[in-house]
């Protein structure tokens, strides 16, 4: 089960539940916590100068 852009846990450790609903500014802040380790990880493996727009494109 997911809600928004793909969330299936909340930022407090609770899964998304079948009848759970969210709002715009909610769906982007938990996308913005979900996608924190993967950018973080590009962040660390990547070694060469990168804009915003291609770490957003790896990541």
């Amino acid at each position: 089960m997911a809600i928004c852009f793909g969330t299936i846990v909340y930022p407090n450790g609770i899964k998304v539940k079948k009848v759970d609903i969210c709002t715009e500014s909610q769906a982007k802040a938990y996308m913005s916590y979900d996608l924190k380790p993967f950018e973080l990880a590009v962040k660390n493996v990547v070694t060469v100068p990168f804009n915003q727009n291609q770490l957003d494109a790896l990541v």
